[in-house]
């Protein structure tokens, strides 16, 4: 699905160059849960922003299925995002003056698809808050934020989802209860890549892969097969 060849990244700051990858290849397969391992500064959060085309890469090849990503025009890499991957984030980044149902409906809003409610409701029933449609999202707990920001992730029905720290704001069991509910997203076929520190998180994946100045030190399987 994914092939990423000798991919680098590199941020400018007058005369200061900072590489935040460094020739990194990768491959992921169609329907894989990844995760990708690192401290703080070891480019987690630039492979993901690269994988969901919110930053370009300085050189090397990036190729999505059939699709030539790195050679893919501006206006062509908007559409690539919208159609091909769905976010989600460590702090939620949600709407606080929306509604769990308002949040989650943004995303088709941006499609301009109409006649969507029932939609938005079997989603919200599928990560278990339907019944917190109505209220707004600064009234939920961490977990319940959580689950907003996935069913407004999966609304658009991508293949691709990237999560950076997804439980990295939450409590131990609540942060199983959101891997469990990736593992169930990554059951129907959807492919995952998540960024965590967490080996317990980490451990729910089939691989990891583990990044060190930007480097790829080690790839290898979890007993989660």
């Amino acid at each position: 699905m994914i092939i990423l060849e000798k991919v680098s990244k590199n941020y400018e700051s007058g005369t200061v160059v900072t590489q935040a990858l460094r020739d990194v290849t990768i491959k992921i397969d169609e329907g894989e849960m990844l995760a990708v391992m690192g401290t703080s500064g070891s480019g987690k959060t630039t492979l993901l922003n690269i994988l969901g085309v919110m930053d370009t890469l300085t050189s090397g090849r990036y190729q999505f299925r059939e699709i030539e990503v790195n050679r893919l025009s501006i206006r062509r890499l908007h559409q690539f995002r919208k159609q091909y991957v769905s976010f989600v984030f460590q702090n939620f980044e949600l709407m606080n003056r929306y509604t769990v149902y308002e949040n989650v409906e943004l995303p088709l809003l941006a499609r301009g698809k109409h006649r969507y409610k029932k939609q938005v409701m079997e989603m919200l029933d599928y990560v278990g808050i339907a019944d917190l449609a109505n209220k707004r999202v600064t009234r939920l707990s961490g977990g319940e934020q959580q689950r907003c920001a996935i069913a407004r992730a999966l609304i658009s029905d991508t293949p691709l989802i990237l999560a950076d720290e997804p439980t990295g704001a939450l409590d131990e069991d609540t942060s199983i209860e959101i891997m469990k509910l990736m593992q169930n997203l990554n059951e129907k076929g959807k492919t995952i890549i998540i960024a965590t520190h967490d080996m317990l998180v980490a451990e729910k994946c089939n691989r990891i892969v583990r990044l060190e100045n930007g480097r790829t030190i080690v790839s290898k399987k979890t007993l989660n097969l």
